[in-house]
């Protein structure tokens, strides 16, 4: 890799590592006790990345570029079974762009219709609380079948649930 492509990416990576500095400075209250003070010099030692995950919420970019760069499969899909979010790797895997993809069904978008009856079943299985894994037959845009190994699981919380392949 050349010297200017290297130069430019860490040009973007700094600027990213800023952006999220900016992030965590208006995550981070003004109002601190005094007492608090070397405390917060320990916090501002650390990566802001751990800062922003001690607080609990990462902003939706910055989840949005960890699910990107997994280097898998990923889709999230509503309780009545609409894609939610399709990653760049599902693009690759299924052949279906992200606006293709959200707010379709699932099943009847990447399961043949033979396995449709198995597909319910199984997400019905994952929005009960139940993990997932192993194999399972689905299509891509070209009506190929593969089966693909993957997990799923739910998150009660926000009543979606994720799968990886």
């Amino acid at each position: 890799m050349e010297a200017d492509a290297l130069l430019k990416k860490l040009r973007v990576l700094e600027e990213g590592h800023a952006e999220l500095k900016r992030e965590v400075g208006r995550l981070m209250p003004a109002d601190r006790p005094r007492g608090a003070q070397s405390a917060a010099r320990r916090r501002a030692r650390l990566s802001s990345s751990w800062q922003v995950a001690a607080r609990g919420r990462l902003p939706d970019r910055h989840c949005n570029w960890i699910l990107q760069s997994l280097g898998q499969a990923v889709h999230v899909i509503a309780p009545d079974g609409r894609f939610l979010y399709w990653s760049r790797y599902s693009e690759h895997m299924f052949g279906y762009s992200a606006s293709e993809a959200i707010g379709r069904n699932a099943v009847e978008l990447i399961v043949h219709p033979a396995d449709y009856d198995a597909a319910q079943i199984v997400i019905q299985k994952i929005f009960t609380g139940k993990c997932w894994r192993g194999k399972f037959p689905v299509k891509n845009k070209s009506e190929e079948i593969f089966s693909p190994s993957g997990s799923a699981k739910s998150y009660p919380s926000t009543r979606k649930s994720q799968f990886h392949a």
